[in-house]
Order: C-alpha cells, then sequence, then structure tokens
C-alpha cells in the first residue's frame, strides 16, 4: 500500500471518516497484526487493501504492479477474508472435488465433530453460534489455500481454548506455510507471535510506542 487513503461520504454528501495515507507492505511469509481502537480505521484498511472499496485500489501494488479497475478482480483473488460480517454458505462453491475426509479432520480439530459434519459436499448445518460459524469459515479459507489470509476480529467470539489454537498453532503454520497472514486484533497477549504489529490512531499507522 502506497500512500493508500479512503474516505466515507455522509448521507448529506459531506466527507465523513478518513483513512490514510497509508504506507504498509506484506509479504509472504510473514504474519501481520493490525490494532487499534474501535473506529480506528483497522477494517476500513481491510475493505480498502482487498478491493472491497474499489475507490481505493489505486493505492494498492499487488507484486509490484499497481491496482487499476481492471485489475481489481485479480486483486480480490489472492485474499482468503473473514469479516466480521461475514455470510457463510453450505456449498464450497468453485471447490467441489474438496476432500471430504479433510474438511472432516478439520471438524474434528475445530470441536465442530457433534455440530456439523461435510458430506455430499455440503455441510450439514449452519446453525452455529458466532463462534462455531467462524470457525466453520475458517475451513472454508483452508479449502480455497490462497496466498493471504486476513482475519478481522476472529478471535473475539472464541472461548479460551480456541484463542490459543487459532494464535499459537493456526496462525504460524499458515505464516510457515508462505503464506501472508493478516490478524485484526484486540488480544494484545499474542503480539509476540506477530513479524510486524500496526497500531492505527484516527485512521493513520500510529508511531510505535
Amino acid at each position: 500500500m502506497r500512500q493508500l487513503t479512503y474516505t466515507y461520504t455522509d448521507p448529506d454528501g459531506s466527507s465523513g471518516f478518513s483513512l490514510g495515507p497509508i504506507d504498509l507492505s506484506v509479504q509472504a511469509g510473514q504474519l501481520l497484526y493490525i490494532i487499534g481502537g474501535n473506529g480506528s480505521g483497522k477494517s476500513t484498511l481491510i475493505k480498502s487493501m482487498t478491493g472491497l472499496y474499489p475507490t481505493a485500489c489505486h493505492g494498492v501494488w499487488l507484486n509490484g504492479e499497481q491496482i487499476r479497475a481492471e485489475t481489481v478482480s485479480r486483486l480480490r483473488s489472492v485474499f482468503s477474508l473473514i469479516m466480521s460480517d461475514f455470510h457463510l454458505f453450505e456449498r464450497l462453491y468453485g471447490y467441489e472435488n474438496a476432500d471430504p475426509v479433510l474438511i472432516n479432520q478439520w471438524l474434528d480439530r475445530l470441536g465442530l465433530a457433534q455440530k456439523v459434519r461435510f458430506e455430499n459436499g455440503r455441510f450439514s448445518t449452519r446453525k452455529l453460534s458466532t463462534g462455531q460459524r467462524k470457525r466453520l469459515a475458517l475451513i472454508t479459507m483452508l479449502v480455497e489455500d490462497r496466498p493471504v489470509f486476513i482475519f478481522d476480529e476472529w478471535a473475539a467470539e472464541q472461548d479460551p481454548r480456541f484463542r490459543d489454537v487459532f494464535y499459537n498453532e493456526l496462525l504460524p503454520d499458515l505464516r510457515n506455510r508462505g503464506k501472508a497472514v493478516i490478524s485484526v486484533t484486540h488480544d494484545q497477549s499474542y503480539l509476540g507471535n506477530a513479524d510486524k504489529v500496526v497500531r492505527l490512531e484516527y485512521g493513520r499507522i500510529a508511531a510505535p510506542d
């Protein structure tokens, strides 16, 4: 991201909250934590860098190439992303050949085996708690296996057991597999696992403490 900016427009047409300018690089095999208070711009940054806010994409470079309107879809294709307002499908669209044995092993590991199974190309239910649905969404990310994994406050609804698994096992494992991993978090006790920590304040990267 080079001088990335995004400004919300209020209903009356006036400018609202502004993000940036942001200068930030994320590499393959790197674990980045983004921290900051509520309203600091963390989710806006994620939506801007991933192409969900296309007008911000002129400030994004992918492998040395500046993203333009006609290449936003290419940018989006490199991310697996769970936002706080995510949607969960019962089928893995585009991944019909996914290995059901592997998926059910993940369901076992993430404590979901008694609630849901993956059979005949679909999950048996989505009637789960928010924390359980996020674990199910995490499994779909693992199936997608894209270059960049982004988690927006994924652990907020998890109990301590799965919070520890997430920060101490899953995120380091993804990094060690060569993924770029970005986690928006309030869990300060796990920051020591990160390769880089970025703190946002009022839409900008704050100076290191």
